[in-house]
């Protein structure tokens, strides 16, 4: 239920802006919310008025507030698919994914599929003479058929359609149409700008990121994406 008024009590108060879950797409309001904090926390108890329940808020956007993040989202609507901003989105998704693909066999949590398979992934010999060499060159054909076996699955899975980045984007803009070369995109770890201004900052200009000044540390940014090394 959402409260759009509201007189927030002297005891409480509003934490940083920003609410947001990680790689929400650009502007999104999760990224201006603010938590509403009290006393015992950040989660306000419900109480009765004129006989009827209302729940506490916990959530603060442009002046509302809100008992329920999902109550914002309705206020949003996605930028254009070709937005800088979207673009940036989607390079950080490419960079965040990469070797990811779905995994439809994998469990629930756990369905995720790393292509070019690692080592790790693969089955190994492990020399020990106290076995016959007999026994040795038949367990390294085994090992040799079973990760043969292991690669074959995996690339079948690997397919442009089945990366992560894309199914992910997929669930925002059903039309998006995917490129091998998109594969090369890397825009993790090069600033999140996208999630809450129009335009990329200078270092020079950037107002750091929910209440951390630029920069963090002397060496990066995490939001213009400036690094000392560049």
């Amino acid at each position: 239920m959402e409260k759009l008024n509201y007189t927030l009590p002297p005891t409480y108060h509003l934490g940083n802006q920003g609410c947001g879950c990680f790689l929400e797409l650009p502007g999104h309001p999760s990224y201006f919310t603010r938590s509403v904090y009290t006393r015992v926390g950040n989660n306000p108890p419900g109480r009765m008025v004129d006989g009827e329940y209302q729940a506490g808020v916990s959530y603060e956007f442009n002046g509302m507030y809100f008992t329920e993040l999902e109550d914002v989202n309705k206020y949003f609507k996605p930028l254009p698919l070709e937005h800088e901003r979207t673009q940036a989105w989607i390079a950080c998704l490419f960079g965040y994914f990469k070797n990811c693909y779905h995994n439809p066999d994998g469990k629930k949590g756990d369905d995720t599929l790393i292509y070019p398979v690692p080592d790790y992934q693969l089955k190994h010999f492990h020399e020990d003479e106290r076995f016959s060499e007999e026994w040795r060159t038949k367990e390294r054909a085994s090992i040799k058929q079973a990760n043969a076996e292991i690669q074959k699955t995996a690339k079948k899975l690997a397919t442009l359609d089945n990366h992560k980045a894309v199914r992910f984007i997929r669930q925002h803009y059903p039309d998006f149409k995917a490129t091998a070369e998109m594969l090369k995109l890397n825009g993790y770890g090069k600033g999140d700008w996208w999630t809450r201004l129009e335009k990329r900052p200078t270092p020079e200009q950037c107002p750091g990121d929910k209440g951390t000044k630029h920069p963090v540390n002397g060496t990066w940014c995490q939001f213009c994406g400036w690094r000392a090394k560049d």
